[in-house]
């Protein structure tokens, strides 16, 4: 009988998914240094590789979930790739972003993604010229209004710090975000009202798994309140442009923010689906680009590969299709034959 047991046991026993090692860790993500010191050269601040390296390596094996430990080689170097092109750092006493991992239904692996914080978004948003940024949340005890006037926004809220927010009669309405534009100094308030952020919420991967279950470690469980207003602040990002010169820090808060809808499970602000991801351009198909594109020598390699991908209807190299790789090679070697023969003519 006992011998009959042990064999049943043998029978049904899952064995454990494999897990990084350190070692391993590092190898995966040291594919992406090139692609990293290439974005992050002409950058007046730059990150250092070797202290990103650090902080990742760090996040990935501290990852208490272990799903980290499981995510496939290509996205963990791609989250450092995506760092580079934000700008922001891992360093956890900044509380700027970090690396999160997902279950990834269609394709059934686990995958890394960088994912944003408030504190992270607010930084991007102030370097691109939006200044005076005020955020938070409004309960049903506190005093809230927004007033629209031909000059500009303008709200008052009072917290009322008396009422515990329970959730039961002190309930959650919403969030705002306040913010002075660059060029006019206009302010501009946005409403996200309860409905909305909880839609995002429930659609997202990181608060619920495939079976519908709450996760207990979810940013949205742990800290709701700055899950909300980062919401918030995504979505007056959209009110922003108009008033925003197209630089590359624009850019940035962009690409942050299209980053983060898919570290919550490809979700958009609204919280509707989007579309099912082609093929794209591997990590080291992207060093190579941003590696030919430095030769040209014409000082800002960020602006030339903005146009690039403009070119294909993208904002970055990360969502260009892989089938593109080669014709992107061509644009850049007939860049560097225009650039040779104007140098050429010159002398």
């Amino acid at each position: 009988m006992a011998t009959a047991k042990t064999t049943t046991q043998s029978k049904t026993a899952q064995p454990r998914p494999q897990l990084w090692t350190p070692d391993q860790v590092t190898g995966y993500l040291v594919p992406a240094q090139t692609a990293f010191k290439t974005v992050t050269a002409n950058d007046p601040s730059p990150l250092i590789w070797e202290s990103e390296l650090d902080f990742a390596r760090s996040i990935i094996m501290n990852d208490k979930s272990e799903r980290l430990r499981k995510a496939t080689p290509d996205s963990l170097a791609a989250c450092m790739r995506d760092l580079a092109h934000v700008g922001l750092t891992l360093n956890p006493v900044k509380h700027f972003c970090t690396i999160i991992g997902r279950w990834n239904d269609d394709l059934k692996v686990y995958e890394a993604s960088i994912t944003f914080m408030y504190r992270g978004l607010v930084y991007l948003a102030t370097q691109a010229g939006v200044h005076d940024i005020q955020a938070d949340v409004v309960y049903k005890a506190d005093s809230f209004d927004i007033e629209r006037r031909s000059d500009g926004d303008f709200f008052t809220h009072k917290i009322n710090v008396t009422v515990p927010r329970d959730g039961q009669e002190n309930f959650f309405l919403g969030s705002y975000v306040g913010a002075r534009m660059p060029k006019t100094g206009e302010r501009k308030v946005e409403w996200v009202p309860a409905e909305d952020i909880y839609r995002m919420r429930d659609q997202s991967d990181s608060y619920k798994d495939s079976q519908g279950k709450v996760r207990e470690n979810s940013p949205w469980v742990k800290w709701f309140d700055e899950q909300a207003k980062k919401s918030g602040l995504k979505r007056a990002a959209k009110r922003w442009e108009e008033e925003v010169d197209e630089g590359s820090r624009w850019q940035r808060l962009h690409t942050a923010i299209d980053l983060d809808h898919k570290s919550e499970g490809g979700r958009t602000i609204e919280g509707t689906a989007t579309e099912v991801p082609v093929e794209k351009l591997s990590v080291e198909q992207i060093a190579a680009i941003e590696a030919k594109a430095g030769e040209l020598g014409q000082g800002d390699v960020n602006k030339y590969l903005r146009k690039i991908c403009g070119a294909y209807g993208t904002e970055t190299l990360a969502d260009l299709p892989a089938k593109h790789y080669q014709e992107v090679l061509e644009r850049i070697k007939a860049s560097k034959a225009e650039v040779d023969r104007r140098r050429t003519a010159g002398k």
